[in-house]
């Protein structure tokens, strides 16, 4: 989308940068800025901006964001890929349940968009191996809700040290997964 008529290409992107810089520059809209910014990692206007990676004098690996062109009124880009429209923010993350066996147990997430207004969508999962690999749950057999904040499993046995994360999405945003909570079965 081009909002204004200095550019050359198809994306928009202003005139008289080389093909590297290209590479680049893309665009930020107003609210890809105000999520970045508000996880204090954005840059400072909306509109063509510039990202490079640099390693500091400590050795730690930096980015440093320049803004080449302010477009405050940039409404939308197609770079969605470099800067997200919303951070999926985890304000409470599941905790470990300890029962006796054939017990029911919840497992249960709080998160939030920033800036607020996103849809979040919710897919629990669950790892047999500490951790080491995870598989997405249905709703079948012990198991409900399993697209909600809150994970209801029906009877615990059998599932003893099994660990349960949620992976949270939202359009515009990066998935984003909880802290692992483990099951533990009590005689």
């Amino acid at each position: 989308m081009s909002l204004w008529t200095m550019t050359d290409d198809a994306n928009g992107k202003p005139k008289n940068l080389s093909t590297a810089e290209k590479a680049l520059t893309f665009g930020v809209d107003v609210a890809e800025q105000a999520a970045e910014t508000s996880q204090g990692q954005g840059p400072a206007h909306a509109g063509w901006v510039r990202r490079e990676a640099y390693t500091n004098s400590l050795g730690h690996a930096r980015v440093r964001l320049e803004t080449l062109v302010a477009a405050g009124s940039m409404s939308s880009d197609a770079e969605d890929v470099v800067m997200q429209d919303l951070n999926i923010v985890v304000g409470t993350q599941p905790a470990n349940s300890s029962s006796a066996t054939g017990s029911a147990v919840e497992f249960a997430v709080v998160a939030s968009t920033v800036p607020t207004g996103g849809t979040i969508g919710f897919q629990w999962q669950v790892s047999t191996d500490s951790g080491s690999t995870w598989a997405n749950l249905s709703n079948t057999g012990v198991y409900t809700t399993v697209t909600t904040d809150v994970l209801h499993i029906s009877d615990n046995t059998g599932l003893d040290g099994n660990q349960y994360r949620c992976a949270l999405s939202a359009t515009g945003a990066t998935t984003v997964n909880s802290s692992a909570a483990t099951l533990t079965e009590t005689a």
